[in-house]
């Protein structure tokens, strides 16, 4: 059975939801503690502590929204192309400190689709190297077909157990909240007829999509 039968569009979109709540819901809260703070407390270096706490926030819940209105939503025309350096500048906002991602691309402009699985590898490549590490990220060939080739290196890289068969999609087992996101990534590549490899290394792993 194809991973396909296992979810419904339904059920997809409600997993999608909950994921990008998951993402949002800790920088808000943590911007609505910061007010309450700034509220009951009189003493100026702890509201000065609070509002950094507060734009720090504002800052990590507005970048990880714009990473999911493009790659999760369907921000602009169907047949809008993306900068590329827009597409650098969501990823690296997301990222945490210990995570860094260098690029390389032939074209300074992607098609919208391309432009949504690049950044859903992002976190795909992310969840591999869970110590930090760093992604390389090279697009070439045909801009409207190009060949991605990414490299998550780090300490103990690895994927985490099922996501190599749900990128394949040859997984049996049922699709939950712990693994939409890499679900939802296989779905970008049967969407625009594309394969991906793996390649798994010594503190590396490999993906050429193509």
């Amino acid at each position: 059975m194809s991973v396909d039968k296992e979810i419904t569009d339904l059920e997809l979109a409600a997993l999608v939801s909950s994921r990008i709540c998951h993402d949002v819901v800790g920088p808000v809260g943590a911007i609505f503690n910061g007010l309450e703070v700034l509220e009951d407390d009189d003493d100026e270096q702890v509201k000065q502590y609070a509002m950094d706490v507060i734009r720090r926030n504002t800052k990590n819940a507005w970048a990880r929204l714009e990473f999911a209105r493009l790659a999760f939503g369907a921000a602009g025309s169907a047949g809008t192309d993306i900068p590329f350096n827009k597409i650098q500048d969501l990823a690296n906002a997301i990222l945490e400190e210990k995570h860094k991602v260098e690029w390389k691309s032939e074209h300074d402009f992607m098609p919208k689709g391309y432009a949504k699985l690049i950044l859903n590898l992002v976190v795909v490549a992310v969840a591999a190297i869970p110590r930090g590490g760093v992604i390389q990220f090279n697009v070439s060939g045909d801009v409207e077909k190009p060949e991605i080739r990414i490299s998550a290196k780090g300490d103990g890289a690895r994927l985490p157990e099922r996501v190599p068969d749900i990128l394949n999609g040859s997984s049996k087992d049922p699709i939950d909240a712990l693994v939409i996101q890499p679900y939802y990534t296989y779905r970008l590549l049967k969407n625009g007829d594309l394969s991906i490899k793996l390649e798994f290394n010594e503190n590396e792993v490999g993906f050429l999509v193509s």
